[in-house]
């Protein structure tokens, strides 16, 4: 009888955590463990671990899987839900290095949602988040457990813009029409009146967000995917992916009709002890954030280790550019109709309320003569702040000579320096290693759009919700290194 019961609640542990539990069969891991009473019920499996991420230590590195997604902060596993989502047998592993997600780039962001884009396909990914945040708490529930609160704040974005930004502005404003978005135009009385705390000397017209716009708690959401997503039963691994072993299509036994091309075969990752494990996969997804162009190079991407073929040579575009923030208190300040306020007329200074007490945060992108160091997020240019920030802030709102500077901190941008756009797809040689970078601090907001873009073109070859082909890694095969490109020019 004991048997009987242990095998029972051997499968429902390897149900939902979806590994092979003979593993844990050995004093070292099975101590630490519920108890086998506790797995008569998988919701206090959840509640031992899983949802926290306590678990990724403990279980093993699979050997093999369908799906492996480098990087589990939300752009990594969103497309891990949404791809679960669609083929429930569907085996997908996410390798996560950092699993405090202490140098994570959504997390250290302000959290904003906008549709105020110049691209199309930016705003149609943005609508696509926006309704996918507002549906979160059903989309992402896990049974037994407190639907995931996002804490959505509805507050549009509010971008001011001079003469010589004005005509971008109303072109910008025109496709945001057509895509089906919600802004009003604000002439210079038009935003004096409407915000009477405002220095609008200098601004030709201003945009407001009427409807999809505001901020949210990014841990909050990445809480919520990955706390569903291993319901569903992917795997989480805690570990560094230090390299790839290649194929030739002939080696792996597929028929050759031209060119015997290259394909990845396994992820070499490793694990927190020094182990090194490879891992067989017929696909790879990139979603490295700020170090996917390292990771492109380990694949033989922008080198000629594996393959002589040109394509092979040209690199992800991709960058790791540091952002401050800054909080800031201020007692007269503006109130709840200070939303996310954009000045591109001052560099894109920016600043919105945190919470109902008067503090906010702010930030802006530096000019390319002020880029800093990022190698080390701990240190925060305090005098960026007194010096460039402050001032554009106190000339646009006169309150905000008075404020007092409480904490900054930075993070990354995964910076596209060719076009400001993601980079999503296969590669065009290596077929089965698959790009999601790129976003240029627009990741967080376009987690859900990119989930549901890379589901797509794994079930279907092609993008449906959101047409995505302009933002392939192709666009990079014959560009003439002065041609014009169509970049994201909203870009804060």
């Amino acid at each position: 009888m004991y048997l009987l019961f242990r095998s029972i609640n051997m499968k429902l542990l390897r149900r939902f955590l979806g590994v092979n539990t003979h593993y844990y069969c050995n004093k070292r891991f099975y101590t630490r463990l519920p108890s086998v009473s506790d797995l008569k019920d998988p919701i206090k499996v959840l509640k031992h671990g899983i949802l926290d991420g306590r678990m990724d230590n403990i279980l093993p590195c699979p050997r093999e899987c369908d799906v492996l997604i480098i990087g589990g902060s939300v752009v990594g596993s969103s497309i891990a839900y949404f791809l679960k989502e669609s083929q429930n047998k569907l085996n997908v592993m996410v390798v996560e290095q950092d699993t405090a997600y202490s140098q994570a780039s959504a997390l250290l962001s302000a959290g904003g949602m906008r549709q105020q884009f110049s691209c199309r396909e930016n705003i149609e990914m943005s609508q696509f988040g926006f309704e996918f945040l507002r549906r979160a708490n059903d989309l992402l529930a896990v049974k037994g457990e407190p639907p995931p609160d996002v804490q959505f704040n509805h507050g549009g974005y509010l971008i001011l813009a001079d003469k010589e930004g004005a005509d971008d502005m109303l072109k910008s404003h025109q496709l945001q029409m057509e895509c089906g978005a919600v802004n009003m135009l604000l002439t210079q009385e038009m935003l004096k009146k409407k915000y009477p705390w405002m220095n609008v000397d200098g601004i030709e017209v201003a945009s407001v967000g009427m409807q999809g716009e505001g901020w949210f708690d990014p841990a909050a959401l990445l809480s919520g995917f990955k706390g569903k997503n291993k319901y569903l039963g992917i795997t989480y691994i805690h570990g560094k992916v230090v390299g790839f072993e290649h194929k030739t299509l002939s080696d792996a036994g597929r028929v050759v009709s031209d060119e015997d091309r290259h394909i990845i075969d396994s992820v070499l990752v490793q694990l927190p002890n020094g182990d090194v494990q490879p891992v067989t996969t017929p696909l790879i997804v990139n979603a490295a954030g700020a170090w996917a162009a390292e990771i492109a190079r380990l694949a033989g991407i922008g080198v000629d280790t594996i393959s002589k073929n040109p394509v092979c040579s040209i690199p992800l575009p991709v960058e790791p550019r540091k952002r401050y923030v800054f909080s800031v208190h201020c007692p007269n300040g503006p109130g709840l109709d200070c939303g996310l306020i954009t000045d591109c007329s001052q560099g894109s200074v920016y600043v919105r309320r945190e919470g109902l007490g008067n503090n906010y945060i702010c930030g802006m992108s530096p000019p390319s003569h002020l880029e800093p160091d990022h190698s080390d997020l701990q240190d925060v240019d305090y005098d960026y702040f007194e010096q460039e920030i402050w001032p554009r802030l106190a000339h646009r709102i006169p309150a905000f000579e008075g404020l007092k500077l409480k904490s900054g901190w930075a993070g990354y941008y995964d910076y596209n320096f060719i076009d400001q756009n993601l980079i999503i797809g296969n590669h065009p040689y290596f077929n089965n290693f698959v790009f999601s970078n790129g976003s240029t601090g627009h990741g967080l907001q376009h987690s859900p759009a990119m989930g549901r873009a890379i589901t797509e073109l794994v079930n279907y070859d092609e993008f449906r919700t959101v047409n995505l082909d302009a933002f392939s890694f192709n666009r990079f095969l014959e560009m003439e290194e002065d041609a014009p490109r169509d970049a994201e020019r909203n870009v804060f």
